[in-house]
């Protein structure tokens, strides 16, 4: 994992997502997963022609070092069209160091 940008980056997070999730349920709208608080937002439009939903996760280390760290991903969809036209996922780190944020993602993908 060398940035935010990596798969490797990307796919340590939908995992940690997907543990702080219980099976079955509705997505929680916040959670802590260590040392650190978690927040999701979903935003959707749904038109005759298209549709696209978008979730921002905002990630925020409590304890030093601090940073906060925010996750967006967007599906965009034609009509008829069951797969998304297009998906697409970004990482910005808002606050704080991007190699201490990355160093805690490390340390998650360990384990």
């Amino acid at each position: 994992m060398k940035s935010l940008a990596d798969r490797s980056f990307f796919r340590v997070f939908d995992l940690l997502v997907a543990s702080a999730q219980p099976n079955g349920s509705i997505k929680r709208p916040t959670w802590s997963i260590a040392d650190t608080e978690w927040v999701r937002e979903r935003h959707s439009y749904a038109g005759p022609n298209h549709s696209f939903t978008m979730e921002t996760i905002q990630v925020r280390r409590t304890t030093a070092p601090r940073w906060t760290l925010l996750v967006v991903k967007e599906f965009w969809w034609i009509e008829s069209q069951e797969k998304p036209l297009r998906d697409l996922r970004w990482a910005k780190l808002i606050q704080g160091n991007s190699q201490e944020a990355l160093k805690w993602f490390r340390l998650r993908e360990t384990r």
